[in-house]
């Protein structure tokens, strides 16, 4: 029962990573499942793209350093410095009566982070782990006080590990064999989906 409860998990993840509608049909982990994984991760595969200055890139770290680059101007960098409250927001007076004030500063209790997990959809938070949302909800009897007690520590001393606050930007080619990033490229695909 445990190995295949293990199994289970597993063909989860790669159901989440082939999205290969006919498993959900009932087809098990076979050869054919990871052919087609296989195939689509080529058929997805960026190979060469040409720079914004015209320069065509064949290898790998060259096309992933100008994604890189795009995004970065696309959305910018982390901010050196935060700003402060407006002057002009503080002469408004309050804007929040005392008790819902004191609602936004009182301590995170253990059932709210049990409830926030389970209000997650089971298959659309994918971490940098591979572990979905589901895995949490059906192993917390197990990992509820370690998920928790890190919940609760980061509330408390505002750290948290690294790789938790990690986004991953996954590239879903729209058009066949891409040659470059272009944001009005982009934006002509998004209205023509509209």
């Amino acid at each position: 029962m445990e190995l295949e409860k293990w199994l289970i998990v597993e063909e989860s993840v790669w159901t989440q990573k082939s999205r290969v509608q006919w498993l959900k049909l009932g087809d098990s982990n076979t050869s054919y499942f990871y052919a087609c994984m296989k195939n689509r991760q080529a058929r997805n595969h960026i190979g060469k793209l040409t720079s914004c200055a015209g320069h065509l890139l064949h290898s790998a770290d060259e096309v992933a350093k100008e994604i890189l680059t795009f995004y970065k101007v696309l959305l910018g960098t982390a901010a050196t410095q935060l700003l402060v409250v407006l002057p002009d927001v503080m002469q408004n007076g309050y804007t929040l009566n005392h008790r819902q004030q004191l609602q936004l500063i009182h301590l995170v209790i253990r059932e709210e982070i049990k409830q926030a997990i389970t209000d997650i959809d089971d298959n659309n938070t994918l971490g940098c782990d591979g572990y979905n949302a589901h895995l949490f909800k059906k192993t917390w009897h197990i990992l509820g006080d370690e998920v928790t007690d890190a919940v609760m520590d980061f509330f408390q001393t505002a750290a948290m590990y690294k790789a938790i606050n990690r986004t991953t930007i996954t590239l879903i080619p729209k058009v066949k064999n891409p040659a470059n990033m272009s944001l009005s490229q982009y934006l002509d695909i998004q209205s023509s989906t509209s």
